[in-house]
This record gives C-alpha cells, structure tokens and sequence, in this order.
C-alpha cells in the first residue's frame, strides 16, 4: 500500500508527520493544499517543515473567492445562481472544493486504488469522527495512538514550532476568513490581523448575505469596540479551547 500525509499546517498533521517518523512508518508522499486564504503564519510553518520534508504543494482549480463569488451552482434549490457565499454548518463548500476533492483526485490519479491517506484528526475531536472516518483507505493515525489535541499542541511546542503564537489566539488556526469561527477567535482577527478583517469586510459587502445568523460584522465590531464588553468576552468564553488554556 502505498502511504500519503495529508498535511494541513495545523497541530494534528504536523505532530502526526512527525510521530510517523519517529515510529518508523514508511511515507511516500506528503501533501498540502494551498486552500488560498491561509494566515501568513501558516505558510511560514509550512515553509519551515518544507526544510525537513519533500512536500507536494497542490493548488486548487479556482481559489475561495471564485467559489463563494463566481461558480455557478449546478444543483440544489439555488441551480444557475452564482456563488456558493459563505460556508455553514449545513454546506461546508469550502471543505470539498479546496481541499478533500483536490487531494482525492491527485491521489487516485497518480496512485490508483491501493493508496492509505493518513489524516490528523485528534483523539478527543469527537465532532469530527464520523467526518469521513470509516472510508477504506484513510486512517487516523492520531485516534489509534490516543493522542489527543492537548498533546499534539504540547508536542509541536516541544519541537520548536508555535506559529507565531497563533494558537495563542485562534483554537482552529486555518482560513482566516471562516464564519464558523467563535465570536472570541473573531475578536482576535479584529485585535490582531486588522487587514484581515478589513478583507473580510469587502467579502461581506460583495456576498450580500449575512457573514453569521447572529450577528453581522458591524455588530461585531460594535462589539468588540466596547472594552468592557471584551473583557466579559474573555471571561466567558471558552476558545482557548479543549488544548490553549492548559499549556
């Protein structure tokens, strides 16, 4: 069989990569899709473990903003309407288009059939195991070790790696632009990556639709402007999540 990484950046595929070495375990391929709307950060981390390891950089077809601005949808209620608009929880787009589909392809492509592709779920990520999980040819190397995302984090730490501090800030550190973020994780990109914000503003303008069901972004911002409010914000909510808050 032949063995691939699927290497996203973040703390589970990194510390997976890493422990697969240290195991022994043979690896044919490492692979990374570029999803276009990664922190600066991330490629930085990627940059570094490109030092160590032979990684394939896979680009998408189309970046997000053709997807969410200028694909036409072919199915569904919405067929002949152009842009799938922001991810939700019911129609994570963004998923598939730029990262599972592109992966599948180029490994049944090049390899055939009798591929493994390991993924870096962790442990205790309960909402993510039945994500693709009982598919023949994946596996989860993290799950069989009982790692969970505590540890991963921790064992990234001890190797030298931080981004910068980014999980300092965000629990998911991937596509800066997502609306499945916490209002706390929100925060942060107005606090930190105020360019950021400012991009995701000129999507929300262009979209038309609201970024959340909650709340638009000049609430957020209102919001966040509001310093006592934000410090209740920090008390309140639990984003460092289930690894930042205890490292």
């Amino acid at each position: 069989m032949i063995n691939i990484v699927s290497l996203s950046g973040g703390k589970d595929s990194t510390y997976m990569l890493h422990e697969m070495v240290r195991r022994g375990e043979s690896i044919d391929e490492i692979i990374n899709v570029d999803t276009t709307i990664e922190f600066d950060d991330m490629y930085n981390h990627l940059e570094r473990l490109k030092e160590k390891f032979n990684i394939t950089i896979l680009q998408p077809e189309h970046d997000f903003e053709y997807y969410m601005f200028e694909c036409v949808m072919k199915t569904s209620k919405r067929a002949g309407q152009k842009g799938y608009g922001w991810p939700n929880p019911n129609f994570i787009w963004c998923r598939r288009h730029l990262k599972l589909a592109i992966i599948d392809k180029y490994v049944k492509g090049k390899y055939g059939k009798d591929v493994i592709v390991n993924i870096g779920i962790a442990f205790d990520e309960y909402d993510r195991y039945d994500f693709d999980f009982l598919k023949a040819n994946k596996r989860y190397p993290l799950i069989e070790w009982k790692v969970t995302e505590l540890e991963a984090l921790k064992g990234c730490y001890d190797l030298g790696y931080d981004w910068n501090g980014l999980y300092k800030r965000f629990f998911r550190v991937s596509c800066w632009c997502c609306p499945l973020q916490s209002i706390k994780e929100l925060y942060m990109l107005y606090s930190y990556f105020l360019e950021k914000w400012q991009k995701l503003r000129e999507y929300d303008c262009r979209q038309g639709a609201r970024f959340r069901k909650d709340y638009t972004l000049e609430q957020l911002e209102e919001r966040f402007r509001n310093l006592k409010d934000c410090r209740d914000l920090m008390l309140q909510s639990n984003i460092s999540g289930r690894c930042g808050s205890k490292i």
